[in-house]
């Protein structure tokens, strides 16, 4: 696409996410999701520009984790928000990675996007 702004590819991936702010608690499913943000369907929306924190939860099955962002909300829409992350934990960003590399079967791509500013 040419008017195509995002640096970094994202991939589909279905996971349930807590999206909280100062006063508000959203849940929602994801969409999509890069090294640098996601898209996440839910009924309530936040302004652009709202800061948050981010859980998003990963299942194996018998057990569940998080992965946590803070970020920004950069686009609303009638389905969901699109979300950039500002921060990130290690653990968080190194199982973001991992399933990056993952879905997308190239763990190579992905290390050339690391060398992109990180958020």
């Amino acid at each position: 696409m040419p008017n195509e702004k995002r640096l970094r590819r994202r991939i589909s991936y279905k996971a349930d996410v807590i999206i909280e702010t100062s006063d508000i608690i959203i849940r929602g499913q994801t969409m999509n999701i890069s090294l640098r943000g996601l898209y996440v369907k839910t009924k309530k929306r936040l302004p652009p520009n709202t800061p948050c924190t981010l859980r998003i939860k990963l299942e194996n099955g018998q057990s569940a984790a998080y992965l946590s962002f803070e970020g920004v909300v950069i686009r609303v829409d009638d389905k969901g928000m699109g979300i950039r992350f500002i921060s990130t934990k290690p653990e968080s960003f190194f199982h973001l990675r991992n399933i990056l590399y993952y879905y997308l079967g190239n763990e190579e791509l992905v290390d050339r996007e690391l060398m992109k500013d990180a958020f």
